[in-house]
């Protein structure tokens, strides 16, 4: 699960980046089948998916990072949260 909390004013295109990440991560089959889960909190971006090995994050490809160095251009400083979570139920 990551929490973005964007810069004022920086909402829209924050959403955009998430996008694109998602779309990208898909396209280089980075993640699994399973759906993306994406909330909005006032500002904030909570998006849930599924890496399809938990190494992906510390080894992920340079068209990854770049979008990382993107979301963290549209954050506020520390804006990004990330926790592993477990789906346990309906």
């Amino acid at each position: 699960m990551i929490t973005y909390r964007a810069k004022r004013g920086s909402e829209a295109q924050l959403a955009q980046v998430v996008a694109k990440h998602w779309d990208t991560a898909r396209r280089l089959e980075l993640v699994t089948s399973d759906p993306r889960h994406l909330y909005r909190a006032g500002s904030m971006l909570i998006e849930v998916f599924t890496w399809k090995d938990a190494e992906i994050p510390d080894h992920a490809p340079a068209e990854i990072r770049a979008i990382w160095d993107e979301m963290n251009a549209l954050v506020e400083k520390g804006g990004i949260s990330i926790l592993e979570v477990e789906r346990v139920g309906e």
